[in-house]
């Protein structure tokens, strides 16, 4: 039998820590965490866990799809962390397995028991999946700073932005991404601080021309609160 943990959100940091493929269990409505567990078994499978190759996690069944507070920020935040992950993952059927990364990643899903073989080929695959992802956001980012660059923030956004809607965390060129896009609103931050500060003739036209360029971004009311300023 494979040794599953209950993945309670004090424990999941925990998990994490590990650096391990996590293999996700989302199980049936009022099934037992004991009877949950015997829907997959396999001796390779139970090996990997007990040896720590893999954390395999049991997420009890949450019904609530209720959607969660939005931040108004397109940055992609942790599913796994979250007190809903059913609800992070879009899990519409039971049981449900996903095999991600320790991120929390997922690179693969199925919506009904799986064979155990058809889940060690997913965790075998994993790296090249995570190798693919990480190719696939570095050739984005690398044409949104490109955009940047150019001062285009019409196409930086839309390709930065493409990123994000992977919703994957951790890997090195999201968080680049992350990191150059949080550089830019704090820029323009400053610069928005300026013009309430020195009240340039111009001040409103370049307000109006932030708020078109950021009107996706959570930076947007700033700038709309800003432009109400300066009308007066």
């Amino acid at each position: 039998m494979i040794e599953w943990k209950v993945a309670k959100i004090d424990k999941i940091e925990e998990y994490q820590k590990k650096k391990k493929p996590l293999v996700l269990f989302f199980m049936e409505e009022d099934m037992d965490a004991v009877d949950g567990s015997r829907q997959v078994h396999d001796a390779e499978l139970a090996k990997m866990a007990k040896s720590g190759d893999a954390v395999f996690l049991l997420i009890e069944y949450n019904g609530d799809r209720t959607p969660s507070l939005n931040t108004g920020s397109p940055i992609p935040t942790s599913k796994l962390a979250s007190p809903n992950p059913a609800r992070e993952y879009n899990v519409s059927k039971y049981p449900t397995l996903l095999v991600c990364d320790y991120h929390g990643n997922e690179f693969g899903r199925f919506d009904k028991a799986p064979q155990a073989k058809d889940v060690k080929s997913k965790l075998e695959g994993l790296n090249d999946s995570i190798e693919a992802m990480e190719q696939k956001l570095r050739k984005n980012l690398d044409a949104a700073k490109a955009s940047l660059e150019k001062n285009d923030l019409r196409n930086f956004f839309k390709t930065i932005f493409k990123n994000f809607g992977e919703g994957i965390i951790g890997l090195n060129a999201q968080e680049e991404g992350i990191k150059v896009y949080r550089e830019l609103l704090d820029k323009t931050r400053d610069e928005i601080d300026t013009i309430l500060e020195d009240r340039p003739k111009d001040g409103e036209s370049r307000l109006k021309a932030l708020s078109k360029n950021f009107r996706d971004t959570e930076l947007r009311k700033e700038i709309d609160d800003a432009l109400e300023i300066i009308k007066g």
